[in-house]
């Protein structure tokens, strides 16, 4: 039902995006952030290739010397983007008529997991949030730093898309997609791994704290589960503790607490979700 539920509302998000002429829509999780997928130097060593199935699965188009050389000379001019602050969206925008963008409707996205290993008092102060009123431990951004493997499975799992909606056929957007990963049909959204060297961007996805990790009705999110992710840490990476000072640059500090004053609580309501009024029952496809 979980999943069904999932497929039901990507379809719906798409298809709304699509009647609003949208162009690049990013399909992931609340707890899922987007960024620039920088050079560093705890990147995924390119002589190594896991033994395992997605490595052999990913779209060959993909893995050719010209595509892994084109992908990791742009991710060499990131810097620049990321300091000026500019958004993912009019960073595609500036180069629309360049690869990948020209070619890939749907462009798979890495993930990074960050688990729920806490930094000490000193280095969350560095984030300097706290002189506007704004809480750190409410934010996983700014308070969870240390994260799996890049560019492995087991603690990253598939990516996620962000899709160029004005060049999709609306009779293609259905919830009988494959997965959340891979929401629109071949060859439009290929295989959902990709290496993590050809990343552009990258997604942020966040254990959290337990509270935050269960408060959600999937019956995959056990303690057990969580305990198995909570404490992996293969690096640490600190490029979006920036982000929310520069949020409030941007819209200013009594309006960044407006908006951001139901961050990080979580409201489980006085009955579960599916038996209120407004719950909506989704019917499991034929």
């Amino acid at each position: 039902i979980h999943r069904d539920r999932q497929k039901h509302f990507l379809a719906e998000c798409q298809k709304y995006h699509k009647r609003k002429n949208r162009t690049w829509v990013a399909l992931i999780d609340p707890d899922e952030f987007i960024t620039y997928n920088i050079i560093a130097d705890d990147d995924r060593d390119l002589e190594t290739k896991p033994n395992i199935d997605v490595f052999d699965n990913i779209d060959p188009m993909f893995t050719t010397s010209e595509y892994k050389s084109n992908m990791y000379a742009i991710r060499q001019t990131l810097v620049k983007p990321y300091i000026q602050r500019q958004t993912m969206y009019n960073f595609i925008n500036e180069h629309t008529n360049q690869e990948p963008w020209k070619s890939e409707v749907c462009h798979i996205m890495p993930r990074v997991f960050f688990s729920a290993v806490e930094s000490v008092p000193d280095i969350l102060e560095d984030a300097k949030v706290e002189q506007y009123g704004l809480n750190i431990a409410k934010f996983s951004t700014l308070s969870y730093f240390k994260h799996g493997e890049k560019g492995e499975y087991f603690n990253n799992h598939f990516g996620k898309v962000i899709i160029d909606l004005s060049r999709v056929d609306a009779n293609e957007i259905t919830r009988r997609m494959d997965n959340i990963h891979r929401p629109l049909p071949d060859p439009i959204c290929t295989y959902p791994f990709k290496l993590y060297e050809t990343g552009i961007f990258r997604v942020h996805h966040y254990h959290g704290t337990w509270a935050q990790y269960s408060s959600r009705s999937d019956v995959r999110r056990s303690r057990e589960r969580y305990d198995k992710f909570a404490y992996v840490n293969f690096g640490t990476d600190y490029q979006l503790q920036s982000w929310l000072n520069q949020f409030v640059s941007i819209v200013g500090a009594e309006k960044s607490k407006s908006l951001l004053q139901y961050a990080g609580i979580i409201d489980k309501g006085e009955k579960p979700i599916n038996e209120t009024a407004a719950y909506i029952k989704v019917i499991p496809p034929n």
